[in-house]
């Protein structure tokens, strides 16, 4: 093998990995940032169990040992609900009747709703709400029925 083919190689090599490589760190850079406005938001909260980042690293939702820890940066939201004094949690979906296909509903919002014991308003973490920039729906569906299985099974333990 000659000089020239190693080169071109190398150099098809780095064009494709190194931009794999800088997106995969800015985006852990990214969550890392998120955990820590998290963690400066709610400062008396246990350590985090575990999370899920979404929505352009701009919204995160985690568990703690008795929490649950909502973190929305865009809207500027948060929401801190303890697990025992969740009496309901279901996820709610929001459709929109498509006018070409009246067949097919297209879902507008995703939310995961809590009844609360001592309240009887609902606490809302939006997972999904059909806007300028967030116009389709990707993993978020199975994300909230993924945090709703989760948050069941710490209530019940």
């Amino acid at each position: 093998m000659d000089l020239s083919s190693a080169l071109m190689g190398l150099v098809f090599i780095m064009l494709t990995i190194l931009p794999i490589y800088l997106i995969n760190r800015s985006t852990n850079k990214a969550s890392e940032n998120l955990i820590n406005e998290l963690k400066m938001e709610f400062p008396n909260s246990s350590k985090v169990l575990e999370y899920e980042v979404w929505n352009s690293n701009s919204s995160i939702i985690a568990l703690t040992v008795n929490e649950v820890l909502f973190l929305n940066k865009k809207e500027n939201e948060s929401v801190n609900i303890e697990i025992q004094n969740i009496s309901n949690c279901k996820v709610r979906k929001e459709f929109h009747k498509n006018s070409k296909h009246q067949d097919r509903d297209a879902i507008e919002c995703l939310f995961l709703d809590f009844t609360l014991k001592e309240r009887t308003t609902e606490i809302s973490i939006p997972f999904f709400q059909k806007d300028a920039i967030n116009f389709i729906i990707g993993n978020e569906v199975s994300l909230a029925d993924k945090w709703l299985t989760k948050i069941y099974k710490v209530h019940l333990q």
